[in-house]
């Protein structure tokens, strides 16, 4: 897991690294500063002389002087927590492409792997374990690895709290047209082909229950987040189907278009399976910890969303589907206060 330090415990660590590495006593002084971006750096040591000393010059003073500039490195934008399996699968000529970068956490030797001519591309890809490109595949920029494990940043947003069901096995018919307020839906929300919904503002909660949109049918709605609470629910979008969602602008949920529980397990959970029209898109935060993302299908998810980020145990992309994460965090849809999407200085260049 990441650890956060000082500029002040940098320098101390930085400088009892440097002292070590000398047998000489006393070391070689080091002089650290962090000012303004920039990292300076002085070393000074009083040489003993040989030769020199017939003219009382028993010593000599030798320095050397260095300036490092902090680069700006993003925050990844798609974080998957799974520990040690397979968590990011892009498959049958499929695509990833972000505008941000791509974390995995799995210490598995083939955490991330590509097959038959599929392709990733993000600013930055970083591994714990490994990664494999199959049959074709790329990877732009090529994959880092023995990257630290890191934490889950919503793991302190609560859980909805929610009371008795408001629909049960809620159906809207083909050719129909329905607006819907936030509430509990139980047994199952099916929106057929043909049909029309919006979501009003708020808190859609499935405690049992799958949200399916068939082909043909249209989900829309702004400031809303959907609650999956157990096992049994999960977004299914079947090809054709149009999903436009954008996530709540104030509250809690600010910023998170989707929420799987926490309790809910990947290896007991159904995937949240999205193979919809082009011009479907989350806008928003995907937060399933211990659930999957699928795409497949043909399919295009997110191309005109102004953001999406992801949060989720695993990940997987088939049949010419395409994920996009945009990243532009000043549009319409605020960003969680809990995450940092915005480049983060860890890392250093020497300039001089």
């Amino acid at each position: 897991t990441e650890k956060t330090f000082t500029d002040s415990q940098r320098i101390e660590h930085a400088k009892h690294h440097f002292a070590s590495m000398f047998a000489e006593t006393p070391p070689p002084v080091a002089s650290i500063t962090i000012s303004n971006g920039l990292i300076n750096g002085t070393a000074t040591y009083s040489m003993p002389t040989s030769f020199m000393a017939i003219i009382n010059l028993n010593s000599l003073g030798v320095g050397v002087a260095s300036q490092a500039q902090i680069a700006s490195l993003p925050s990844p934008c798609i974080l998957l927590l799974e520990p040690s399996q397979i968590s990011l699968i892009i498959n049958g000529n499929s695509q990833l492409k972000t505008g941000c970068a791509v974390h995995v956490n799995s210490s598995n030797s083939e955490a991330l792997y590509l097959n038959s001519v599929s392709k990733i591309v993000a600013t930055d890809i970083c591994v714990k374990g490994g990664y494999k490109l199959n049959g074709g595949s790329t990877s732009s920029p090529t994959p880092k690895t023995g990257c630290p494990v890191k934490s889950d940043p919503l793991a302190s947003v609560p859980e909805p709290t929610y009371g008795a069901c408001n629909f049960t096995d809620f159906v809207v018919p083909t050719g129909q047209t329905k607006t819907l307020n936030p509430g509990v839906y139980c047994k199952k929300l099916e929106i057929q082909g043909g049909a029309t919904v919006t979501l009003l503002p708020g808190v859609y909660v499935f405690p049992d229950a799958p949200l399916l949109i068939n082909a043909g049918g249209r989900l829309v709605g702004d400031g809303v987040m959907l609650y999956f609470k157990d096992a049994a629910g999960y977004l299914s979008a079947n090809s054709g189907a149009v999903v436009q969602l954008e996530a709540p602008h104030s509250g809690t949920y600010k910023g998170i278009v989707m929420f799987h529980s926490r309790s809910a397990t990947s290896q007991l959970a159904p995937a949240h399976i999205v193979n919809s029209d082009s011009s479907s898109f989350l806008e928003g935060m995907i937060y399933a910890p211990n659930g999957k993302l699928m795409l497949n299908s043909n399919s295009t998810l997110n191309s005109t969303a102004d953001y999406t980020a992801v949060v989720a145990r695993a990940m997987e992309i088939n049949s010419l589907g395409t994920f996009v994460g945009n990243a532009n965090y000043s549009g319409s849809t605020p960003v969680s206060d809990k995450v940092n999407l915005s480049p983060s200085a860890v890392g250093v260049r020497l300039v001089k």
